[in-house]
């Protein structure tokens, strides 16, 4: 899809007005440092006084990431009745962490959002701020008496390093009844319509032999040697899942198959001392339908053989919506688009959200994720607008009494 124009001098006033209170909306968002190795509890914050001021119900969800300490929180916001024993509402779908802004190229400060030729800079602006900006937006300003079915909205933390946050929602947040099932995920697609992603399944091999000093290394075990011993049988293995096919594979035309990726490699200190501990570390993107336990089993079946154990350090579970599904067919009518065969090789909460609660998700969204996670990341404004427009053709679709309006 080539990059749009900037936003078109034709959209009506409703639709300008509405622009400028998402546009704003999104510059406080992004002014917050939510990084996944800080808290997202500021701009949750930001995101639930929006929401309760328009009358909203507002959950927090708060807890301490268990290693560094640091405060995180999912927020959950309803408005509408209370679900039906059907299911049926929306559910808006998004994450309010993003990844740091390191990259030495950045242009403009990368949490203060600046437009440049018909875009919006700034971290998070893409992936996606933008979208929870509008996403707020429509539930603030969507009319309780205008609503036959719940508009709910989840905003969560630490997607980017694993949907931990969704995962942790899923698992003591209440239960799938009171949700309902159709959710659109609004990750950057160029506002194309995904109903499938690979999965990330992370691991760690590690390797523990015994120091010595290097003159001596009978009094040792070199933990590299085993280690380095394993690494053809993972690469072979690598090989056979680029080879594999499935009924998915159509959907990644440029990468159809399976994708391990041997990330990095962890062993020894001083060189005159014989190592004690080496690790691999290694990601596993998984096709939809293809279930992480078998691919745990082949990792420890080769770590075995090296005297090596293997951590499950994260699983991000793959994501197919059924065409049929309404979700699928009520986004399509939204946008247009009713492409089903198409897939992205990232993975997102949606993965979780259909994996654990049984929910059917539909990924489409704002930006591209080609311009996210880099410097100088930036979202479209024709892509704000058009999104605004795709959310509240849905939520009349959804959730609105026949002839109410978001």
């Amino acid at each position: 899809m080539p990059d749009p124009s900037p936003v078109p001098a034709s959209i009506d006033a409703r639709a300008v007005d509405a622009l400028a209170r998402d546009r704003a909306l999104l510059a406080e968002l992004v002014a917050f440092d939510s990084r996944s190795s800080a808290s997202d509890v500021a701009v949750a914050d930001r995101v639930a006084d929006r929401l309760e001021a328009a009358g909203c119900r507002v959950e927090r969800q708060a807890w301490a990431d268990p290693d560094t300490g640091v405060a995180k929180v999912n927020l959950f916001a309803r408005r509408g009745p209370d679900p039906a024993p059907a299911r049926r509402g929306l559910l808006l779908s998004g994450h309010l962490d993003v990844v740091p802004a390191d990259e030495a190229d950045w242009e403009t400060d990368p949490f203060a959002l600046v437009e440049r030729g018909g875009m919006l800079h700034g971290r998070g602006a893409c992936d996606m701020k933008g979208f929870d900006a509008i996403a707020t937006n429509v539930l603030a300003e969507t009319p309780d008496d205008a609503l036959v079915e719940p508009l709910c909205l989840l905003l969560t933390a630490d997607e980017e390093v694993g949907s931990l946050g969704a995962r942790r929602f899923a698992e003591e947040a209440p239960a799938a009844a009171d949700l309902p099932r159709m959710v659109l995920v609004g990750e950057p697609t160029g506002l194309e319509v995904v109903r499938m992603h690979k999965g990330h399944l992370k691991a760690r091999i590690d390797v523990v032999g015994a120091p010595a000093h290097s003159g001596t290394p009978h009094l040792g075990r070199n933990a590299i040697e085993p280690l380095a011993a394993l690494l053809p049988a993972l690469v072979a293995w690598k090989d056979e899942l680029a080879a594999l096919r499935t009924d998915a594979s159509a959907a990644f035309p440029d990468v159809p198959g399976a994708v391990m990726n041997l990330a990095r490699i962890d062993a020894g200190g001083a060189v005159n001392v014989v190592p004690e501990h080496a690790a691999v570390f290694v990601g596993i993107r998984l096709l939809p339908g293809m279930a992480s336990g078998p691919a745990l089993e082949r990792l420890a079946s080769i770590a075995a053989a090296a005297g090596g154990v293997v951590t499950v350090l994260n699983d991000s579970p793959p994501m197919r919506c059924p065409a049929d599904a309404p979700i699928r067919r009520a986004v399509a009518a939204a946008t247009g688009d009713d492409e089903v065969g198409r897939g992205v090789p990232f993975s997102s909460d949606a993965g979780v959200l259909s994996a654990l609660l049984g929910l059917d998700c539909v990924l489409c969204g704002p930006g591209f994720m080609r311009t996210a996670h880099r410097a100088n990341e930036h979202v479209p404004i024709d892509h704000l607008v058009r999104a605004r427009a795709m959310v509240e053709a849905l939520v009349r679709a959804t959730c609105l009494r026949p002839g109410s309006t978001a």
